[in-house]
């Protein structure tokens, strides 16, 4: 990476290092989120089963099948917690890394696709949570009721971050639309041309993040997604790689 503000480009030793630094200290805030995560982790715990607990019956709660598996549980919960904290720090490294290496118009550039893409990503994580997996356990424990359901911590947890960190990564569909139109790959009129053919992959993906597989919840997620396709075919339109016109093109071939 070849520094637009120095005169000379750095060596790849200083490369190196300031990327070994970067990992370090993101890890180093990483680690201090998962103690302030761990102090936290009976409101994290709360927070967690808040969509699932109206549904339970009175008293019932998560249950645990070993010694050890309450205390796994709450390191994977603080993990995931500490990596939520020290995202903000974590992009700031990577920013810093980046950005001596930018021009002025490409870090405003970047800045505004980070934001846009944290924007999206947690959209899309309010979006599964506060909707979408009420609705998903509510589906469930009614099926289940002619059983003696016991959940436990580590099948919840993993249902509960399948469903969350997929909705949020589809809710980024704008974001890769973006780059893709900036690289010229995809275009407006292509993405519109197929719309009808989105609509159909919008329910596939419905149905493979949510795991109830009753039609309410599936549509219940498919709709935002078609609205996010429009809305990339509009970011495509707005913000993608602009043709060469005929007259430049010859400009072009004319020039010595």
């Amino acid at each position: 990476m070849t520094p637009k503000d120095g005169d000379k480009p750095l060596p790849l030793l200083q490369h190196l290092a300031d990327l070994r630094r970067c990992f370090l200290n993101s890890l180093a805030g990483i680690f201090l989120g998962m103690v302030v995560a761990w102090f936290l982790r009976r409101w994290l715990l709360a927070w967690l089963l808040l969509p699932l607990r109206p549904y339970l019956p009175p008293g019932e709660g998560l249950t645990v099948l070993s010694l050890t598996e309450a205390f796994l549980f709450y390191v994977k919960l603080s993990f995931f917690g500490g990596i939520f904290l020290a995202s903000p720090w974590v992009l700031w490294q990577v920013w810093r890394f980046v950005a001596p290496g930018l021009y002025a118009h490409e870090k405003r550039a970047l800045l505004g696709l980070i934001a846009f893409s944290t924007v999206c990503f947690l959209a899309g994580g309010y979006f599964g949570y506060r909707v979408l997996m009420p609705l998903t356990c509510r589906f469930l424990v009614d099926v289940s009721r002619d059983f003696h359901m016991l959940v436990t911590t580590t099948s919840y947890l993993s249902f509960f971050l399948h469903l969350i960190l997929g909705v949020a990564l589809t809710f980024e569909l704008p974001v890769f639309t973006l780059l893709l139109a900036r690289l010229g790959i995809v275009s407006a009129r292509s993405l519109w041309k197929f719309w009808r053919i989105a609509v159909v992959a919008s329910f596939v993906i419905a149905a493979v993040i949510t795991p109830s597989g009753d039609m309410i919840t599936q549509t219940v997620l498919a709709v935002p997604l078609i609205g996010l396709y429009f809305v990339s075919v509009l970011v495509a339109g707005l913000f993608g790689k602009r043709p060469q016109t005929k007259v430049a093109t010859r400009e072009i071939e004319s020039a010595p």
